[in-house]
Formats: structure tokens, C-alpha cells, sequence
């Protein structure tokens, strides 16, 4: 009788330190049971659970990603996160800033619009491409629009709106042939290994100005003038001076530029 009693109180006892995680007995040698206390924890975008000196368990988070879970952006690891082959219209949808994505290297350049409905946005050349000739001086490009409006936010005439670079480019170098004019080059540029840069219109490149060099992205020259593709007549196009961010009349001749591309 005392034997079985005895045996119940040793399955009792057993019982109750497999359930607390307390000690067992066994050959007279105490063990501790520890149960694993990562076995519940879930960590998102591929963060590790790893138990800490607490007796706990942490998420250890991959590079730009944050939070008790790793459920968060780290708005400081931007670049690294677009280098993982996050989206700057992912990023943007989980709170990280546009200003926090503007001068990011994406696509063979550097970030200068998004669309944050659709996601599509721009890039700008990564390094300064030195100055060239506009191009056919004293002919007008008949398949660009001529805009002699000044420039507005948004640009509406076609033209000058952000989107029209690249049609603006292909019309330039369909009617003028001469060798080593900025439409020419701007296609010719193999930044990131894309084929598909373009001459920015007026509104691209304002936008290069104010969400790059005035935030002390591209490397821009300071006190220069840069080009656009936009045109306003047979002998004057749409510049833009780095300095204060002048949009104005320019006759065509030898400027800086710099290329664009879509994304």
C-alpha cells in the first residue's frame, strides 16, 4: 500500500514538473526541463527567433527591417531594403517617407518621382554627363509640341509634363540626325545596363531639382543650366538654372544635362 502510495506521489510530482518546466529526478541527479520558449513565436519578413538572456525569445531582424516581429521598416536602411528587392511603392505603402526614398539608387540611378498610386516612377543619371549640344538650331521639331506657357505645378501642356521626356526624345532624334546632341546621348547612356533613358521634358527636370539637388543628391553642378526636351520654338527650348531653380527660355546651343528613365 505504501509503495503504490509512494509511486503515485513520484507520477504526481512527475507530472507537475513536466507541465511547469520544473525539475525531474532521476537517478538520484536533479535535471532541469526547460521548455523552448521560441517554439510559439512567429517573426515576419524572414527575421529568426533566438532566445534571449532572459529566458525569452527575440526576433532577430534581417537587414532594414525593424519591430518586436521584424514587422517594420528601418527608414534608416532605405538603400539596403531597395538592394533586397523591396519596391520604392512597397516602401512607401509601409510608411516610409518620399524624401526618404528620393536620391536612392534604383534601376541604374537615382530615385526622383514615384507615382504612389500605381507605383511607376523616375530615375536620374547617376553622375553628371557633362554639356552638349541641344541640336537643330533654327528648325523646329514638328512632332513636339511648341510650350511657350510658363511652367506650372502641375504641368498640363504636352510637352513639359512629367511622362513626356521620353516621347519628347524619340521625336528629337526621328527628325534630327546631326551627331552628339543630348537626345542622342541621353539614349546612348548605359547606366544600371538599361537601354531605355531619355532626355528629361520640363517638369522631369524640375522635379531632378527639387527632390535631388536641393536635397543634396546627383552631384549637380550648382551654379550651371541644365536642358529639357522641351521645346518652345525653332530656336529656343526650356532650361532650367541649378542655382535657384529658374525655369526659363534658353536658345538652343551647348548646355549641361542629365538623363532619365522610368521605372
Amino acid at each position: 500500500m505504501i509503495k503504490k502510495m509512494i509511486l503515485k506521489i513520484f507520477w504526481f510530482l512527475l507530472a507537475i514538473a513536466l507541465a511547469a518546466g520544473g525539475y525531474l529526478f532521476r537517478n538520484d541527479i536533479k535535471t532541469f526541463i526547460s521548455p523552448d520558449p521560441c517554439k510559439s513565436v512567429i517573426c515576419e519578413n524572414n527575421g529568426t527567433p533566438k532566445p534571449d538572456t532572459a529566458g525569452g525569445c527575440a526576433c532577430e531582424c534581417p537587414n532594414g527591417f525593424i519591430g518586436t516581429e521584424c514587422e517594420s521598416f528601418d527608414i534608416t536602411k532605405v538603400q539596403a531594403l531597395l538592394d533586397g528587392g523591396k519596391t520604392p511603392k512597397e516602401l512607401y505603402d509601409g510608411t516610409v517617407p518620399l524624401d526618404s526614398l528620393y536620391g536612392k539608387t534604383y534601376e541604374g540611378g537615382l530615385i526622383f518621382y514615384l507615382n504612389t498610386d500605381n507605383g511607376t516612377g523616375m530615375v536620374a543619371a547617376t553622375e553628371n554627363q557633362g554639356r552638349a549640344e541641344w541640336g537643330c538650331n533654327k528648325t523646329d521639331i514638328k512632332s513636339l509640341n511648341n510650350v511657350s506657357s510658363v511652367p506650372s505645378d502641375p504641368e498640363t501642356v504636352e510637352g513639359a509634363r512629367i511622362g513626356d521626356g521620353q516621347a519628347n526624345t524619340d521625336a528629337i532624334l526621328a527628325e534630327c540626325k546631326e551627331e552628339g546632341i543630348i537626345a542622342k546621348l541621353c539614349r546612348d547612356y548605359r547606366g544600371g545596363g538599361h537601354q531605355d533613358w531619355f532626355f528629361p521634358s520640363r517638369a522631369e527636370l524640375n522635379l531632378m531639382y527639387t527632390n535631388l539637388h536641393t536635397k543634396g543628391h546627383g552631384g549637380f553642378a550648382a551654379t550651371k543650366v541644365y536642358y529639357s526636351s522641351t521645346e518652345w520654338d525653332d530656336n529656343v527650348v526650356w532650361a532650367l538654372y541649378f542655382k535657384g531653380g529658374i525655369q526659363y527660355e534658353d536658345a538652343k546651343g551647348s548646355l549641361r544635362f542629365r538623363a532619365a528613365r522610368a521605372f
